[in-house]
């Protein structure tokens, strides 16, 4: 069986919850459930292989499976779409082994096969970017070892949002060691939108690969911007009836580490919370869950622009000084001449 979490209140939309592949723990995703609280109702609930999804679901969130799902667990998710079920997917098939600092995909569970059907491929490959998170490594400094903060482009900050309900209102999410994501779909039949993207300066790595945190970054490693981490898809069914999927190549982006502690980048859950409000049909609350500004990010600038601007900064002050000094000499001396010749 697959163990999920259904989201009930009366008299609201139903969502069903499954996290992981085994028995759910809530706190693992509490900044999440906290915002979805406010309008439902957690409890347990199971997909075994006798029973369908029921289609009072508004919507089934599926955050970071990691067990092998059986066919049959595809086709009552398929089944569920095809009468107008929504589906948000989080789920990443490339990691890092934190021992070897090796970079891999991971074992196939069925699902990235399972997109594959839908039109949607996640590509072996790691997205660096230039707006990236920093690292603390330890550095030997004479006879004595600091720790430095590395600026490492395998955590990409993503500012770079599609036109869409679930972006309103985002500053900056951060999602570290991401797979970009190909839509290969039919555009005629599908309407798909680009969420979350790299900036216009991000590359790719292929899988595998070894983490280099002394690794000099330049120019040629950032050839391939504009790279999808997220996308939200819509099939029309019926006049009625409407399918909807959100993907999101990160399975762990939104889910609090150290047993639900730990606190993840608040616009990372009001994503998640955005896009299942979406899925539901429930987009009342996202303008004013995003309307405080958590991060206002720099655009990035090409390395000879950065000089300039640093020389700038420099030397432009200390003209304008002597220009003051020298207006001031010359206004000084008009009067003197001025006294001098009597004009008082």
């Amino acid at each position: 069986t697959t163990s999920i979490k259904k989201l009930t209140i009366a008299d609201k939309p139903v969502i069903g919850f499954l996290q992981g592949n085994g028995e759910p723990d809530l706190n693992a995703s509490a900044q999440v459930l906290k915002e979805l609280s406010v309008l439902y109702d957690v409890v347990p609930h199971t997909i075994t292989d006798t029973t369908e999804i029921p289609t009072t679901f508004k919507a089934l969130a599926v955050i970071n499976p990691t067990d092998t799902f059986p066919p049959s667990h595809f086709t009552q998710i398929d089944n569920y779409m095809k009468s107008g079920g929504a589906v948000y997917l989080a789920y990443a098939h490339v990691e890092e082994n934190i021992n070897s600092r090796m970079l891999s995909t991971r074992p196939n569970i069925g699902i990235k096969d399972w997109l594959n059907t839908k039109g949607i491929e996640l590509q072996d490959n790691f997205v660096v970017d230039v707006n990236c998170g920093a690292v603390t490594v330890p550095q030997q400094l004479g006879q004595f070892v600091i720790n430095a903060s590395v600026n490492l482009p395998l955590i990409p900050l993503i500012s770079n949002f599609g036109d869409h309900p679930i972006t309103q209102g985002l500053d900056q999410i951060v999602l570290p060691l991401t797979a970009p994501i190909e839509v290969k779909a039919d555009a005629s039949k599908l309407k798909f939108t680009k969420l979350l993207l790299s900036s216009e300066q991000s590359g790719l790595v292929p899988a595998p690969a070894l983490i280099d945190l002394e690794k000099e970054w330049n120019e040629q490693d950032f050839q391939n911007p504009n790279q999808a981490l997220a996308v939200a898809i819509e099939e029309s069914l019926s006049e009625e009836k409407t399918s909807k999927m959100v993907v999101v190549s990160h399975g762990s982006f939104a889910i609090n580490q150290g047993g639900g502690q730990q606190q993840i980048n608040p616009d990372n859950a009001n994503f998640a919370v955005n896009a299942i409000d979406w899925l539901a049909d429930d987009t009342g609350l996202i303008e004013l869950r995003t309307k405080g500004v958590t991060a206002r990010p720099l655009e990035p600038v090409e390395d000879t622009s950065r000089e300039l601007i640093r020389y700038a900064n420099v030397i432009l002050p200390i003209l304008l000084v002597l220009f003051l000094a020298f207006y001031r000499k010359r206004k000084n001396a008009a009067k003197r001449q001025e006294w001098m010749e009597g004009k008082y």
